[in-house]
């Protein structure tokens, strides 16, 4: 009887141990849920989210209202000269977008006003005094290739103010805020453009490349003017003040690297579909085009992380934030595991109809467009990783890294392209993408002690807050 007592008061007493036990584990689980949703930085990463969720869908309404108002051939036609376009606008700004981001945050850091002030107008400055240049270049070529007078201007104007939308939406990013930034420049001219291009189809009006660029080109002009203005009025004083200070023997040589990472940048994002239209032809590559916007719509929410890694991580680097640069990171990695999954069955369950609506001439693309997830899904989970790169002074290390991705994907385009299609193309891309990510992640690890994937997830908290080396700034790679 003792004993079964005994055993009895034993095992009421390890009940009344177990059930504080419970309550702890739902304490700390909502205690958790509250110290996240109080979280300023998930607030921001949220609403940075929710802008380029919402850029998504404005370049999904954008292409797709663009192919069926253009037709298969001159869609394709403009998908050959949107992707050319887009990757002479990165050569003419000259790395200036990424330098005004990491100039800004380091010179206000280190009290260094003027240089600051001098940074932002060597920016403008270069910017515009290349992209003249360049965009003269494009119209000659367009007017000594097929003569069309309405072709050669609209892409000349929309060269000259893209290149300059590059460069005053990272301004606006570093001086102003994120949305002034990427509002302006993935959303207000899209949505003038697709205001046109839908008067257009009610009316029965037929639409060509020429008219999209010229139309584009007006609706960049109102985001340009917007962002002017709204970082010539957050220009802090303190700077205004500043005598304006130059640093060019520092600036162009990391302009330089970082312009030539940038140009890499644009190969892998635009080069296929030029390559497809000069190997296969130009509906082909307006097909493979629509694939990969696709592919990229999920991944361009996740950019949003990265955009406001951009904004926030040079600030906290440079500024030995070590603590709240964690807590960044991680929440960064945990709104990037979210969107992967979340885009990946997305792309499972709606793939068919989202290229449906470009039109049903598009829908045999639906393998093209799960390869094509998989490799940005990759991209995507990497997180920051290139950004921090550049913005802690290893340009020349990512230069490598996305130099040798490049190569790579180029030789899979010419290998296997003749030999499997656009679907060799696609496969190129994934693989590059995958390869390129664990690269850069693994030299983010190693040259500056951050995590940016979603690897750190699975990491304790801890250990996810690594410190960043106190002398990675004086020494780049």
């Amino acid at each position: 009887m003792s004993d079964d007592g005994q055993t009895i008061r034993g095992d009421a007493a390890a009940g009344f141990e177990t059930a504080p036990t419970r309550e702890s584990l739902v304490a700390r689980l909502v205690a958790k849920i509250r110290g996240f949703t109080a979280n300023r930085s998930n607030h921001a990463i949220f609403g940075t989210m929710l802008l380029k969720v919402a850029s998504a869908a404005s370049s999904f309404l954008l292409f797709s209202l663009a192919a069926r108002a253009m037709g298969e051939v001159e869609f394709g036609r403009f998908a050959i000269w949107f992707s050319l376009v887009s990757l002479a606008s990165v050569v003419a700004v000259f790395g200036q977008e990424l330098l005004i981001v990491r100039a800004w945050n380091e010179y206000l850091a280190q009290k260094a006003e003027g240089l600051a002030k001098g940074a932002l107008v060597f920016g403008f400055a270069v910017t515009i005094g290349l992209s003249i240049p360049v965009g003269l270049a494009i119209f000659g070529y367009e007017m000594w290739a097929e003569g069309d007078v309405a072709m050669a201007v609209g892409l000349g104007v929309f060269l000259l103010l893209h290149t300059l939308l590059l460069y005053t939406t990272h301004a606006s990013r570093a001086i102003v805020n994120i949305f002034v930034g990427d509002a302006h420049r993935e959303i207000t001219w899209r949505l003038v453009v697709v205001v046109v291009l839908i008067a257009a189809m009610v009316m029965s009006v037929a639409v060509t490349a020429s008219d999209f660029f010229l139309v584009a080109a007006g609706g960049i002009a109102l985001s340009v003017t917007i962002q002017l203005l709204a970082i010539r009025r957050h220009v802090p004083q303190a700077v205004r003040a500043a005598r304006i200070a130059y640093d060019t023997a520092n600036w162009v040589p990391r302009s330089w690297k970082m312009w030539l990472s940038a140009i890499m940048e644009s190969i892998n994002q635009y080069a296929e579909v030029i390559i497809i239209g000069l190997l296969i032809d130009p509906v082909a590559a307006g097909a493979y085009f629509v694939a990969a916007r696709l592919a990229n719509s999920f991944a361009m929410a996740a950019d949003g992380i990265n955009t406001f890694g951009t904004r926030h991580i040079p600030r906290l680097y440079f500024g030995r934030e070590t603590a709240e640069l964690g807590r960044v990171m991680r929440s960064m990695a945990l709104f990037t595991a979210l969107i992967v999954v979340t885009g990946l069955v997305a792309v499972l369950i709606g793939g068919k109809l989202m290229l449906w609506i470009f039109g049903a001439e598009y829908m045999d693309q639906y393998p093209i467009l799960l390869i094509l997830s998989i490799g940005t899904a990759a991209v995507a989970a990497a997180g920051p990783a290139p950004s921090i790169l550049l913005l802690t002074g290893h340009e020349g290390r990512y230069l490598g890294v996305i130099a040798g991705s490049v190569a790579m994907r180029c030789a899979g385009f010419f290998l296997l392209i003749p030999l499997l299609g656009v679907t060799g193309a696609a496969i190129s891309t994934a693989v590059s993408f995958v390869a390129m990510t664990m690269v850069l992640n693994f030299e983010c690890r190693r040259l500056t002690g951050l995590d940016p994937s979603v690897r750190q997830l699975f990491k304790a908290e801890a250990s996810a807050q690594t410190v960043p080396p106190a002398d990675a700034e004086r020494s780049p790679t």
